[in-house]
């Protein structure tokens, strides 16, 4: 199955969004009030087939460190499984993990 009915059959760019409003409490607790946040998926640079769910953030007085990094991709991932539910199983074969940007970089 290719990426972009990955994407279409299991509603992926419909879930994104859902994960940013589930998950907000937890960016505020990690970076404050103030910082503007996307969730949004993304062809795989590592797969054709596969896809990634980027978290994009901006927040200029905020800093990440590895422990605050981690604990975003896994509630992420955690969040999206939950949302595919029993689908998940089939997605997961194409889910190439969670890519974030912090302040326009790449972090992981």
């Amino acid at each position: 199955m290719s990426y972009e009915k990955i994407i279409e059959k299991y509603r992926i760019d419909d879930i994104c969004p859902e994960i940013d409003n589930e998950l907000n409490g937890m960016f505020i607790d990690i970076l404050g009030e103030d910082f503007e946040l996307g969730i949004f998926s993304e062809q795989s640079p590592n797969n054709d087939d596969a896809f990634v769910v980027t978290v994009e953030i901006t927040c200029e007085d905020a800093t990440l460190n590895s422990d605050e990094i981690k604990q975003i991709q896994s509630s992420v991932e955690e969040r999206l499984s939950h949302n595919l539910g029993k689908d998940w199983k089939v997605v997961q074969k194409k889910f190439d993990g969670i890519q974030l940007i912090f302040n326009e970089d790449l972090v992981s």
